[in-house]
């Protein structure tokens, strides 16, 4: 499976998810996941693992995202990002958050993209669901959906 090895070749960026995970929760349906796979002449490239959010107003949450080696710079994972747009707009989703080691070069795709750091979560810190942080991690969001007001762009600060 494409996304299995291309989630191997990036584990040190991307984490690991069991192939179980991925056929009970993701293809499975007992989670509420949602996969994009970009290809180029019927030839995979990239893919990203979203969480769609429940509501209205809530950001969708990318929970992987990766691109090949040799696909990377050509927009792959720019255009993976636009469609996460177009499904935040169809569906009323404010916009995407998502977590990035902070030593990963990363970190520079999300800032030029237009993604603004909201926090960092420390090393050694356990989240809502458990889990131990084990390298600091920056939080990073972007609006997506430009038709939902916010009380901080009432007040300009976008």
């Amino acid at each position: 499976m494409f996304i299995d090895k291309l989630q191997k070749e990036n584990s040190y960026a991307v984490g690991f998810i069991q192939s179980t995970i991925w056929d009970n929760y993701v293809f499975g349906g007992e989670r509420n996941f949602f996969v994009l796979i970009c290809e180029k002449n019927d030839d995979p490239v990239g893919y990203t693992l979203v969480t769609p959010g429940r509501t209205a107003g809530d950001f969708v949450k990318i929970q992987q995202i990766a691109v090949r080696q040799d696909a990377r710079r050509l927009h792959y994972g720019s255009m993976l990002i636009g469609v996460i747009r177009k499904y935040c707009q169809l569906r009323q989703r404010m916009g995407a958050r998502l977590r990035c080691r902070q030593d990963l070069e990363s970190n520079n795709f999300w800032r030029a993209l237009g993604f603004r750091q909201y926090g960092t979560w420390k090393k050694g810190a356990i989240n809502h669901v458990g889990f131990r942080a084990s390298d600091d991690i920056n939080l990073w969001e972007i609006k997506l959906n430009e038709s939902i007001m916010t009380f901080d762009f009432m007040w300009g600060e976008q």
